[in-house]
């Protein structure tokens, strides 16, 4: 009779165990995807900033190769350079902000 009551004590405690263990499992499951949301998130806002380094080439060579409209200026090339700098820079931080965590 006393190895009976033993046996049922032994037979209701590894379920808990067994519960608690895929709960683990689940949620490191869950963390591995999210971690690959994120990066893909952080990927696609790193590239934002190329529309900056493409504004400011169009500004180049607009300044080098374009006829103003009558009453019309051209923006000056030394803006288009701004934009190429400033969007080379935030691209290369974008893209090395993966080396922060």
């Amino acid at each position: 009779m006393a190895r009976r009551a033993t046996l049922r004590r032994e037979d209701e405690e590894p379920p808990q165990i067994v519960l608690r263990m895929n709960q683990d499992k689940e949620h490191l499951r869950l963390l591995a995807i999210f971690h690959y949301v994120v990066a893909g998130l952080a990927a696609l806002f790193s590239f934002f900033p190329l529309l900056y380094t493409t504004v400011g080439t169009i500004f180049i060579l607009a300044a080098r190769h374009g006829t103003p409209k009558p009453g019309e200026e051209l923006p000056p090339e030394f803006l288009g350079w701004i934009f190429i700098v400033l969007g080379s820079v935030l691209f290369y931080s974008g893209s090395q902000w993966r080396f922060v965590f």
